[in-house]
């Protein structure tokens, strides 16, 4: 190893020693200016473009096509145009020197010299040398790079659509003028009373009723700043020209500049808030983050359910959107209290037929095939329970963007207060004859102060934007539902445990679906006579009259019993009628449904929403 090492170090300083002794007699390097002038402009042009980050694919990629074609031609035209007005093609007039004084022809201009190295220009009609040059083609397409990287470093889209339609606007400018001052004063005729302007003109009608035209105040009507019909091009010049003169006089006048800036530091303060604010509006972050965990197993195939996850994430939005009132189910069906459950969770949420939907499906989430003691173990530890379910980043992200929220909520009255001194200070400068329009400004502030604070009222609360429910089967033991308080971001959550028996009956497993898990979304709900839309209860005792009874067992004549049917809320525990197939088969159960529906949601809007 030591033997390795010496032999290694020995090699070393020999090579070292040699270029040291090297004399570099072959550097001798004679260069025509007009080559080495455009390799340092192209060279200048690609770091430019480089450190602003415009040679990058994704850019590039992103050119249009009509701006490809427009930044080619251009490239070309202002290329080939340089390097024939420059005569870059032709042998250069000077020549650059670089290799050793001994070396250096006789007659040139040394400008310095480095450890027996000089650097030296020199005309060629003084001094000859065997100068190089680049071919003339080569010289041709630098000339052509360097405007080609220079169109692709001041042009992008949005410059060339605006380059795009200025031919267009001048002339649509054209054809603009101010009105005339009749024109100006009478309103436009209202859409439709065309008949009736001509039959009053033709003395048909005493008067236009509600087709007669408003008169405006000449005094409210705002100076036109269009050209007029008989003004000279070069007065409206003129007067476009003192007018942004006058705009800009006052701009420094009022200390706009010092509004401006003000208003900047107090979002420079909040860089990253505003920051975070834009990100999750333009990723379409989640504005709400409700989770009910249930025991029952998924109402598909696992297989689909994870299919949907990965390459449908929408298709919630699909399904509970076309939504029939009713979900049939086998008997021997092992998933039909699962299946039902997300039957009577769309309907009450996410179904539009209904009402408006109070909730979007893809802030809701059911976790299927639950443990029994889910909500327990929340309790003592929410994090873990929410990590282990692969939700707590959406939870944590929807919490931070209540923060973001009000943040943003205070930033916007702040400059609202920078605002208002800046239109009190300019209305202080007013002289008496506009007190009353002073006046009307400060009014108007005030009010825009009040909408602020409404807006701020108007943010949920954090347990409103997010909720942990429980709704778990069990096999025939009545469980006492229960309820925990639990602490998360320093707010605190009531989770809820709701139990709910196996139900046998085919006919009643939806509506007591209704009725348990109603009270799992929103534990106030309760639905009675008095939000129901029967006119009368109509049940099968004593007290029904006789006529009544006979009308309904009667096996014939089924459509007559619709006016009777109608009366009767099966939400209401009218199981009599759930124990009658032909009852079922005409029974109207969408007026009801939706009723019950639009009850839940009314009073479920009030404690849950998104931000």
């Amino acid at each position: 190893m030591i033997r390795l090492y010496t032999r290694l170090r020995s090699n070393i300083e020999t090579t070292l020693s040699d270029i040291r002794e090297t004399d570099y007699d072959f550097i001798r390097l004679h260069i025509g200016t007009n080559s080495l002038s455009l390799v340092l402009v192209l060279l200048i042009c690609l770091i430019t473009a480089y450190k602003i980050d415009i040679l990058n694919w994704s850019y590039l990629r992103g050119i249009s096509n009509d701006l490809s074609f427009v930044i080619g031609l251009f490239s070309i035209i202002l290329g080939v145009g340089f390097y024939n007005f420059w005569q870059l093609g032709k042998k250069s007039l000077y020549t650059l020197h670089y290799t050793k004084t001994k070396y250096m022809p006789e007659g040139v201009n040394i400008l310095f010299t480095y450890k027996s190295f000089s650097f030296a220009i020199s005309n060629k009609t003084k001094v000859k040398a065997n100068t190089a040059e680049l071919p003339s083609t080569v010289r041709q397409a630098l000339s052509i790079s360097i405007f080609l990287i220079f169109a692709i470093t001041v042009l992008d889209n949005g410059e060339f659509d605006k380059l795009k339609k200025f031919p267009a606007e001048i002339l649509q400018a054209e054809g603009k003028f101010c009105p005339n001052s009749e024109d100006a004063i009478d309103a436009p005729p209202k859409e439709g009373c065309e008949l009736i302007i001509r039959a009053y003109k033709l003395g048909y009608a005493k008067d236009l009723g509600i087709c007669e035209p408003k008169k405006i105040d000449p005094e409210k009507l705002e100076v036109c700043q269009l050209r007029r019909e008989d003004e000279p091009y070069l007065h409206y010049m003129s007067r476009l020209l003192l007018s942004s003169i006058d705009s800009q006089i006052a701009f420094f006048k009022n200390n706009k500049a010092k509004e401006i800036e003000d208003k900047f530091k107090l979002q420079l303060k909040e860089l990253e808030v505003l920051k975070d604010y834009q990100r999750y509006a333009i990723s379409a972050a989640p504005r709400a983050s409700h989770h009910i965990w249930t025991n029952l197993p998924y109402p598909e195939n696992r297989f689909i359910e994870k299919y949907r996850k990965y390459f449908k994430p929408s298709y919630c939005i699909e399904q509970f959107q076309n939504q029939t009132n009713t979900v049939l189910l086998e008997k021997d069906d092992q998933r039909r209290d699962s299946k039902t459950l997300e039957h009577v969770y769309g309907q009450l949420l996410f179904n539009p037929k209904s009402r408006d939907s109070v909730a979007f499906c893809k802030e809701y989430k059911i976790h299927w095939n639950s443990k029994p003691d889910t909500c327990k173990r929340f309790a003592k530890n929410p994090k873990a329970v929410l990590r282990e379910s692969k939700v707590l980043s959406e939870v944590e992200l929807v919490l931070k963007r209540h923060d973001i929220a009000n943040s943003i909520l205070s930033l916007d009255e702040e400059i609202k207060k920078i605002e208002s001194a800046a239109v009190s200070a300019k209305n202080n400068k007013l002289n008496d004859k506009n007190k009353d329009k002073k006046s009307a400004k400060n009014t108007k502030n005030k009010i825009v102060k009040g909408k602020i604070a409404k807006d701020k009222q108007q943010i949920r609360k954090k347990n409103e934007l997010v909720s942990f429910q429980c709704f778990m089967q069990t096999n025939g033991n009545s469980k006492k539902s229960r309820q925990n308080k639990v602490k998360l971001d320093n707010t605190k959550f009531l989770v809820r445990t709701r139990y709910f028996p196996k139900i046998e009956s085919e006919g009643g497993t939806q509506i007591s679906m209704y009725n348990e898990f109603s009270k799992v979304l929103e534990n106030r709900f309760h639905y009675s006579k008095l939000k129901s839309r029967s006119d009368i209860n109509v049940e099968l005792s004593h007290t029904q009259s006789q006529d009544d009874a006979e009308l309904l067992q009667s096996p014939s004549y089924l459509f007559t019993r619709l006016e009777k049917l109608k009366n009767v809320d099966i939400f209401l525990d009218n199981k009599w009628v759930l124990e009658r197939d032909g009852l079922l088969d005409i029974y109207p159960y969408h007026v009801h449904l939706q009723n019950y529906v639009k009850s839940f949601r009314s009073e479920y809007s009030e404690n849950h929403g998104r931000l």
